[in-house]
């Protein structure tokens, strides 16, 4: 199956931020049996309300609870976009939740250790000319 969605990002409490339309704005999947291949690019954003709480981007299907990745959280969703705060750029990962049909923004933190944390609009100031890209997959419910 192969198919296209909106990129929106939802504040987990508020707001919207959704890619304008235009050349390569959009995202589009392809579902191979339970696979589901993901392309997107959200670029100058329309902001509708506030956005708060943590930043969750939309998927086209619902993550399967999977005991094969990260103990049923199916893992995370690499994309290859930074994105700034200030003077300050982070590698983006999309982490996604077996049962819901998002995935939650973090930010990767690289030193002794790979960590990372989940951002918020204070964090990651999403805005009119916000840009952010990628390619993942997961399993589908």
């Amino acid at each position: 199956e192969e198919g296209t969605f909106e990129a929106v990002i939802v504040g987990s409490t508020g707001g919207t931020a959704t890619g304008q339309s235009g050349p390569g704005s959009g995202a589009s999947y392809v579902k191979i049996g339970k696979w589901v291949f993901v392309q997107f690019y959200l670029a100058n954003p329309t902001i509708t309300g506030t956005i708060s709480g943590d930043l969750r981007f939309n998927l086209p299907f619902t993550v399967a609870n999977s005991s094969r990745f990260d103990n049923g959280s199916s893992g995370q969703f690499s994309t290859t976009r930074e994105i700034s705060s200030g003077s300050t750029s982070y590698l983006i990962v999309l982490q996604g939740s077996g049962g819901n049909a998002f995935a939650t923004l973090r930010r990767v933190y690289l030193g002794s250790r790979t960590e990372s944390d989940t951002l918020t609009q204070a964090v990651a100031s999403i805005n009119g000319s916000t840009l952010l890209w990628g390619s993942f997959s997961f399993i589908a419910a």
